[in-house]
């Protein structure tokens, strides 16, 4: 079983897990965690999660994928509304706990700060990015707000899996960045213009859209899918 954690309006997430369903994807959202039937125990056996509204083994759990960066008091309808800041930090906290324990097949593993991945700010990703050797969109310690649109690039551990490919020591740094994040799924905006027209990093995400079928076979190979 695959599990995507995501919001419930998060379509990228829903569409990608009908497209994996043959697989055995299902989809967590915030209101399933105030749904009766988690069992998380500081064992490895008898676990339970909910994911679309039903229980469900942990056990049987190959990998996941986070697309959530906390559960917010907004996300939890089913609370009254005075107990929903409460509640968004308990279920963040025992959703932190629970994907943790899934051990490596989680995609991107969890921070104290953020479900998804490192709590970097825009301008703390850019930062280490040109420390890097990765060219990127910074004026002193500020992100320039970059003309244009975005070229945007899907990174599947380390290498990129759609999208515009940088190459020579931009691609390099684009695997550093990985590395330095511990992110094995993040998208990477370049914004044209640069120095001898060069491409910079301008954003990144870690949701990125996942629309393009190379993407999805490089994501699906990390979480131990067929291509």
């Amino acid at each position: 079983m695959i599990v995507v954690v995501a919001r419930a309006g998060d379509g990228p997430a829903r569409s990608l897990v009908e497209a994996w369903r043959p697989h055995g994807a299902v989809l967590v959202t915030p209101a399933d965690l105030t749904t009766e039937g988690w069992v998380v125990p500081f064992g490895e056996a008898g676990g339970t999660f909910v994911a679309e509204g039903q229980r469900r083994p942990t056990g049987e759990v190959r990998g996941a994928l986070v697309r959530l960066g906390a559960v917010d008091a907004g996300d939890l309808h089913a609370l009254v509304e005075a107990d929903r800041g409460y509640g968004a930090a308990e279920t963040t906290a025992l959703l932190a706990y629970w994907l943790r324990a899934l051990g490596p097949a989680v995609v991107n593993r969890p921070s104290p700060a953020c479900l998804a991945g490192p709590p970097w700010s825009a301008v703390e990703w850019l930062t280490r990015a040109a420390r890097l050797g990765l060219p990127a969109v910074t004026v002193d310690g500020l992100a320039e707000a970059p003309a244009g649109p975005l070229a945007w690039a899907t990174v599947v551990d380390g290498r990129v899996a759609a999208g515009p490919a940088p190459g020579g020591a931009a691609a390099a740094g684009l695997g550093a960045l990985a590395e330095a994040a511990g992110a094995r799924c993040f998208g990477a905006g370049f914004a044209a213009g640069g120095e001898g027209g060069q491409a910079r990093l301008a954003r990144v995400t870690l949701c990125p859209p996942l629309d393009d079928p190379p993407a999805r076979r490089a994501l699906a190979g990390v979480l131990g899918l067929p291509p």
